[in-house]
């Protein structure tokens, strides 16, 4: 185990800049998702780190030895790739235990080796088979057995999820999260599914066009976003994002409803103005109360657990989540009540966040 730090890395690909320089210090331990659409250079930083691509800038140590130069089969790392990168001649048995092979380690060591690493993650039958005889999820869990048996300073994971289907997700985030805090090994996961970065990560790194956008806890990130494309990217839903604008009387309004005048924002400033779909309370209305904003019913998404309303007020749409015992229909006029303390206020030309 061992810490992990990313000084001034940057990943240049002719005129194209595919990484943006910045820095990064991962804790003994610590599990860091990268996360981001694609494109955003996510895999590359994670390839920078493997030794399967070398920075243009920058150094990569990993404790305190400067690994920028170590090809990738010299450091001490282990990589769970998205397709598994599974040998198909090969037994379950054989795929786990082939880097201990190559490393000439006594047969029966690879065995003990094999036999531990396979009862961690409950595929002991599985031993014997070959991958095309095994599921998505079975194949998942041979791929990280086959780097724990290597016992490495840290685990690099490439969307090893992105194969499996909705169910078999969530039991994967959690076993793999499991896994990692059990054997409190360093861990650094790149995921595009900003649920699997929320749910797992300790940390999150938010990247966009090669940039790093925020690094933080992800309540931290979630709670306070450093800008828009944060506020609208980290959350499901997103964020509602709305144009401010002047009144008459020079207020700050959005939607139809009084913002304020956050000390943060000057006359000429232009914003925009956040809130949660969790933040917003709906209720069903023959007339519209004074302190309410009158909006229109578009269509409901009945998810089970909750319920999802897309509103249209002003020549704007959003989005609120209610209980499932919602019972009005689309068309119907409705009312909406927002807390003025759950509002995030943007400046509109940079993105950045000026005020909660």
């Amino acid at each position: 185990m061992a810490t992990i730090r990313l000084a001034g890395i940057e990943k240049r690909f002719g005129s194209l800049t595919a990484v943006q320089r910045f820095d990064l210090d991962i804790a003994d331990g610590e599990f860091i998702a990268l996360v981001g659409p694609s494109g955003c250079g996510k895999t590359t930083t994670l390839r920078m780190l493997a030794g399967l691509e070398t920075p243009s800038a920058g150094a990569i140590y990993l404790g305190d030895q400067d690994i920028t130069q170590l090809p990738a089969k010299a450091r001490d790392l282990a990589m769970v790739f998205q397709n598994y990168a599974l040998y198909p001649h090969m037994t379950v048995a054989q795929n786990i235990g082939y880097a201990l092979k190559m490393r000439k380690m006594p047969a029966a060591d690879i065995a003990r080796e094999v036999a531990a690493a396979a009862a961690l993650l409950d595929i002991q039958p599985l031993l014997d088979r070959r991958p095309q005889q095994l599921s998505g999820g079975q194949r998942q869990r041979v791929a990280v057995c086959r780097a724990i048996v290597r016992h490495p300073a840290a685990f690099l994971f490439d969307e090893p999820l992105s194969n499996l289907d909705a169910k078999l997700r969530a039991a994967a985030r959690a076993e793999i999260r499991g896994l990692q805090q059990r054997l409190g090994i360093t861990a650094v996961y790149v995921t595009h599914d900003q649920v699997e970065a929320m749910t797992m990560a300790d940390r999150i790194v938010v990247m966009k066009d090669g940039r790093v956008q925020q690094i933080g806890a992800p309540l931290d990130v979630y709670e306070r976003p450093a800008n828009t494309f944060v506020a609208g990217f980290i959350g499901s839903p997103a964020m509602n994002l709305l144009p401010a604008h002047r009144d008459p009387q020079g207020r700050l309004t959005t939607a139809g409803f009084l913002v304020g005048e956050p000390a943060c924002v000057g006359a000429g400033n232009a914003v925009t103005v956040g809130v949660r779909p969790e933040d917003i309370r709906v209720s069903s209305a023959d007339c519209i109360r004074p302190l309410a904003i009158a909006a229109k019913l578009r269509h409901i998404e009945h998810l089970g657990s909750e319920t999802l309303l897309h509103l249209e007020m002003d020549r704007m749409t959003m989005q609120a989540r209610v209980s499932t015992r919602w019972r009005s229909t689309p068309g119907d006029l409705v009312e909406l009540f927002i807390d003025q303390d759950c509002l995030h206020i943007f400046n509109s030309e940079t993105g950045q966040r000026l005020a909660a």
